[in-house]
């Protein structure tokens, strides 16, 4: 487990990071899969395949293990590929995809988890899946 209190790190992906400090205010421990990589729309009935390529489906476990209540939002989420820029969750057709339930903004208090996919529409399935509240970048994984 990685332990991120202030500066952005860059990890492998399913390596489990703190962020924050537990037991002092807003705490999350955050563990994000290797994602599923598609061609073509996710469900077999509706949806419509990627515009820029792929679609990147990541499984994502958050716990609120401080002291705080925090929120989770999908659009703190994102995904950086090299040369190509970053995309969230409402780039190209992601939010068309036919994918089944995604992460929605969730709150947590204290004790609290979520388990749940995020789904991204990208132009190359390899690149850093980053966690940036507010703008400013916590920890990215590599994928």
């Amino acid at each position: 487990m990685v332990v991120i209190t202030k500066s952005t790190h860059t990890v492998p992906i399913g390596t489990p990071v703190q962020i924050g400090t537990a037991g002092r205010g807003v705490a999350a421990l955050m563990k994000m899969e290797k994602p599923k990589v598609s061609r073509n729309r996710l469900s077999k009935g509706y949806g419509y395949p990627p515009a820029r390529g792929y679609y990147v489906t990541f499984p994502v476990k958050i716990l609120n293990d401080g002291e705080d209540s925090l929120v989770i939002d999908r659009l703190d989420f994102f995904v950086r590929i090299p040369g190509h820029g970053k995309t969230n969750t409402d780039g190209g057709n992601a939010p068309y995809s036919g994918a089944k339930v995604q992460l929605d903004t969730t709150p947590l208090t204290t004790g609290e988890s979520v388990s749940n996919f995020l789904t991204f529409d990208v132009s190359v399935p390899h690149g850093k899946f980053v966690y940036g509240p507010g703008g400013k970048v916590s920890v990215a994984w590599r994928f």
